[in-house]
């Protein structure tokens, strides 16, 4: 047998039977209801272990496929890559393969499976039918040694009819996948490039009488609240259908009939007044039921409008923002073979989140992921299995989109995902697929869908003209480009299906680019890149767990550790970042009017309902004024402010001290499928301005006699009554407080303007090395110290220039000390540009470490998690205490991570209390790191595993720390936010030994700003 039409572009299957809508055939109407495949007599799970063969080229195949020996065993589904077969890929936008179209490499690995089955006698003397749910990339099928059919297109199903191949008792099916086809050229996705039989293998059972097909357009009339129901069915065999639309909620029957069918096509259209219409907020479903005898189908039905008014997208008549991510098929020890829970568990998290919204990137989900989405409500843009990136490296981006040759298959994958998902609610936009450029076999593949469903619009990011699409779109376009391109697309709504690159530590901004889809009603939304990590979980020699990604399997190419951009860890651990998207995409917004003191002092807020659907009766709500220490007040808020409106609520204010916010926080009254009753949905926090008079503080010990002395090696020695603190030429290098070190000997206090780069910080970072911010030279231009005229202080003053190898002068720094009778230094910085520079910086601020055993913090300022300039909105100001090592977050490639901004004070202590603390005067902030190992091994370590403990604290105090940007693929840090040193910036900071057993953090805070 000789097969060329993996290789073919005329050939894109055979013996494939016409797609349908996801449809299993049950023979009664309970069966059918309960929604389980299983409960079907006529339906058999062909999953589980398969005999395996894996081949290296077509050229060792035998004439006759189904004679090849198997020698080993693969799970079904599966990907063999994960089972010691083939070589685990990734690669982004370069071809896994020779770049050759139509052509592969003649060693194309190849999978061969077999198993036998016993054909059920329910089965028996009826149509059956062998469906796979997903194969990659292409495959040929047997049964009982017959040629049965071939396929391209992993992730669409194809179903074929066996029935004249199939007979009484035990049977055997084999499958010979190709790895590589003509259609990986259109396989292109930013992925892991697995292969196998990845979903579901599967036989159906018909009889004559049948019905075929059913599609639905449950049409909702937001004017009239009226539902339109129609629905189109293909019968064989049967005179009559008997249709019943059911309410399972209460078990009302909302319509039936008895539907004629004719030519072997039946229809329904009728009005329905009582009708809850669907949406992402409310999914509310409803089941058709279609009978005939011997069979029953049930379809999961929403009744919902989407339409483009204008230049503006609605649902139901509501302008609707679309909260989105972009999610692949991943499992960090499955590869593309995601189980029905492990969708379930990314829907759920995604409603917790506040996410409404999922696009497919970059091909059709399983179905069962659709029937998710309908059920517990996200919108989603349901992408085409489609993406030619690669051939930007050697052609025209548009080359493939232009070729007629390549027509069919374009038309083919955009077709065949409307036939098979269109009865699907969620479905709120077909995408024509992802980076593969613009071209006539776009617009037929568009034209051709549109003859299939005009009830929702197009999407195609690459079709900058919107000729075929329905929407404009573009990715990453940044803050200042937005403006500009909705004057220039006035005319269509504006939809960013990739808008920020959620690699490693970001991404930043965020709010600001809410702030701008909520003032411009012709933006749809649009979906961060991307939902979940695609790390695969590995172990080192010792056991210890990480997460690889591209290179760490030595293949070529590859893309490093692009693959591990995402909002979640690969276990679906949320990033911090998703719990920054989570606060931004909040239902419930607080903006503060006003705060009155006085008497009758109060805050007058205003209460924002982002929901497009539900009022605000469904939240609870609690207020408290705090300082972190203490609550002052509180209270219940009870709300019912209608959908997308918003209302003023005053409080009364009590007196409270010092730094204090207004803490709001509303959580479901009601438990639903994805999360409890009492799950916290919105947060938000005002900081309070009218502080009641307080006293000042002392300082914890009188002050102490000091002595002040050059060393022989140049270093000064200042001595009081139970501490010695010395100074080098470098900065304060020792500190030891009742015979207790407080710095690392080699660790001293020392001019920081480098971090770990960040995976976002990819572009900027060249400039960062190339003037050695990492690794600065220094050199003390002065050093003297001096008693005050009290004699009571001494003032250190070190004046230094920082350059790197082979530059000239970088910057000037100039550190004035005083050290205080009790054991207190100020420290006044100040950092000069020695040249001018022109990019922007990482931090500007402070290093030092202190010895082992100092491994607890505490801090007054935004936590409990990490913080940054550009993503800090769900980090709310409070008081917060961790163990160092907790304050790391384990990116899979270790970056700089754990800062937390808007910090008042911290401290770092042992288990005893013990410590050094840190503030700013009058009341100013800082950013704050502590972590369990040096910056210098942060930036060297490429994996988790490679970061290892080391005996110290460091701890980084900064007068400001850069922001995060998504710059891996996305924009920028926006320009407001760069932290530039064109000029001199100077900075205070308070140093002060603890001691838990001598007083609490609180009166150690309390008692330097009230001195400072």
């Amino acid at each position: 047998m000789k097969l060329t039409e993996y290789q073919d572009l005329h050939y894109i299957a055979y013996e494939r039977l016409p797609m349908r809508t996801t449809m299993v055939p049950y023979e009664d109407r309970a069966s059918a209801l309960s929604g389980m495949r299983e409960a079907s007599r006529y339906y058999l799970n062909l999953n589980g272990v398969w005999q395996f063969a894996f081949i290296e080229g077509p050229r060792n195949l035998p004439e006759d496929i189904c004679s090849i020996p198997c020698e080993h065993t693969m799970p079904v589904p599966g990907c063999w890559q994960f089972h010691g077969f083939g070589q685990i890929q990734y690669t982004n936008v370069r071809f896994p393969i020779p770049y050759d179209p139509p052509h592969v490499p003649d060693d194309t690995p190849m999978g061969f499976y077999k198993r036998s089955f016993v054909l059920p006698r329910d089965f028996e003397g009826r149509r059956t039918v062998l469906r796979f749910d997903g194969v990659s990339s292409c495959y040929y099928a047997f049964v009982n040694g017959e040629y049965v059919g071939f396929a391209k297109t992993p992730h669409l199903c194809s179903e074929f009819d066996v029935s004249r191949f199939v007979h009484e008792g035990e049977n055997e099916i084999c499958v010979l996948v190709f790895q590589w086809s003509d259609g990986t050229y259109l396989e292109d996705q930013d992925m892991w490039r697995h292969a196998g039989i990845f979903r579901d293998v599967s036989l159906l059972s018909f009889a004559d009488a049948r019905i075929c097909n059913v599609k639905t357009l449950c049409d909702f009339d937001p004017k009239a609240k009226k539902g339109i129901l129609h629905a189109e069915m293909k019968v064989k065999g049967a005179k009559d259908v008997q249709v019943t639309l059911l309410d399972e909620e209460n078990g009302k029957v909302l319509y039936e009939e008895k539907v004629h069918i004719s030519k072997e096509k039946g229809e329904v259209n009728c009005e329905l007044c009582d009708i809850l219409p669907w949406s992402a907020e409310n999914p509310k479903r409803y089941a058709l039921l279609l009978e005939i005898e011997g069979q029953c189908e049930c379809v999961r039905v929403g009744f919902k409008r989407v339409e483009i008014i204008g230049n503006v997208f609605y649902v139901n008549g509501v302008n609707v923002k679309l909260k989105g991510v972009n999610r692949h098929d991943t499992h960090p020890e499955l590869g593309f073979f995601t189980p029905v829970e492990h969708m379930k568990q990314d829907i759920f998290l995604m409603k917790r989140m506040n996410i409404n919204t999922v696009r497919t990137s970059h091909y059709p989900n399983d179905p069962r992921f659709l029937d998710m989405c309908d059920e517990y409500g996200l919108y989603v843009v349901d992408e085409a299995d489609l993406e030619c990136h690669g051939v930007v490296m050697f052609e025209s981006y548009n080359y493939m989109a232009t070729n007629p040759i390549w027509e069919k298959q374009f038309v083919d994958r955009g077709v065949r995902m409307v036939e098979r998902d269109f009865n699907h609610p969620c479905i709120v936009m077909w995408s024509l697929g992802n980076e593969a450029g613009y071209g006539c076999n776009h617009a037929a593949m568009s034209a051709a869908m549109r003859k299939l469903d005009t009830s929702r619009p197009i999407h195609y990011e690459r079709d900058e003209k919107t000729e075929s699409a329905d929407v404009f779109s573009i990715m990453y376009d940044g803050l200042e480009w937005i403006e500009q391109n909705l004057k220039i697309h006035h005319d269509k709504p504006y939809f960013q299906c990739e808008y920020a690159h959620a690699m490693g530590q970001g991404p930043g901004n965020l709010e600001d680019y809410w702030q701008m889809y909520y003032k411009h009603k012709q933006i749809m939304g649009g979906c961060v890149w991307e939902w979940a990590d695609h790390g695969i979980t590995r172990y080192t020699k010792d056991g210890e767990k990480y997460w690889a990604y591209g290179g760490d399997f030595g293949e070529h190419p590859h893309d490093g550790n692009f693959c591990v951009d995402a909002l979640t860890y690969p276990d679906r651990t949320p990033h911090t970042g998703l719990l920054e998207y989570a606060h931004v995409l909040r239902p419930v917004r607080i903006e503060k009017i006003e705060e009155t003191e006085g008497e009758n002092a109060c805050m007058k807020v205003r209460v924002r309902n982002m929901y497009a659907f539900t009022d605000l009766s469904c939240l609870s709500g609690h207020w408290k004024v705090t300082d972190g220490y203490k609550v002052y007040a509180q209270g219940e808020i009870n709300l019912r402010t209608r959908p997308g409106k918003s209302q003023v609520i005053t409080l009364p204010m009590p007196r409270y001290k010092g730094i204090a916010t207004l803490d709001f926080e509303f959580a479901q009254r009601y438990d639903m499928p994805y999360a409890p009753a009492g799950h916290v949905v919105a947060r938000d926090q005002i900081l309070l301005a009218y502080p009641a008079p307080q006293a000042a503080f002392c300082a914890f010990a009188p002050a102490m006699d000091l002595e002040a002395a050059e060393e022989a090696n140049g270093d000064i020695t200042v001595r009081g009554g139970n501490f010695v603190i010395r100074f080098d030429r470098k900065g304060l290098c020792a500190w030891e407080e009742d015979g207790h070190a407080l710095i690392l000997d080699g660790h001293g206090i020392r001019p920081n303007f480098f971090r770990a780069p960040t995976d976002n910080d990819s572009n900027i970072k060249g400039k960062w090395l190339e003037y050695d911010l990492d690794r600065l030279e220094n050199r003390c231009e002065n050093m003297a110290f001096g008693y005050d005229d009290s004699g009571e202080r001494v003032n250190v003053r070190i004046e230094s220039v920082l350059y790197a190898t082979g530059y000239p002068p970088t910057f000037r720094v100039r550190q004035d000390y005083v050290v205080y009778g009790d054991g207190t230094v100020t420290l006044n910085v100040a950092f000069t540009p020695a040249k001018k520079l022109d990019f922007y910086l990482p931090r500007v601020g402070l290093r030092f470490a202190m010895p082992k055993g100092y491994d607890r913090a505490v801090w007054h300022g935004r936590g409990p998690i990490e913080s940054y300039k550009d993503k800090k909105t769900a980090a709310f100001i409070g008081v917060y205490s961790a163990q160092v090592k907790d304050l790391h977050e384990p990116y899979v490639r270790p970056q700089e991570n754990g800062s937390h901004e808007d910090t008042y004070a911290c401290a770092v202590t042992d288990n005893t209390g013990r410590g050094l603390m840190v503030t700013r005067p009058m009341k100013g902030t800082f950013a704050f790191t502590a972590h369990d190992y040096t910056l210098e091994n942060l930036f060297k370590a490429e994996h988790t595993c490679e970061l290892k403990k080391e005996p110290l604290t460091e701890v980084m105090i900064d007068g400001e720390m850069g922001p995060l940007g998504s710059n891996s693929c996305g924009p920028e840090p926006l320009e407001k936010d760069r932290l530039y040193l064109g000029e001199r910036r100077e900075y205070t900071f308070i140093l002060r030994p603890v001691n838990g057993q001598k007083g609490t953090f609180r009166q150690a805070e309390e008692a330097l700003m009230g001195r400072f």
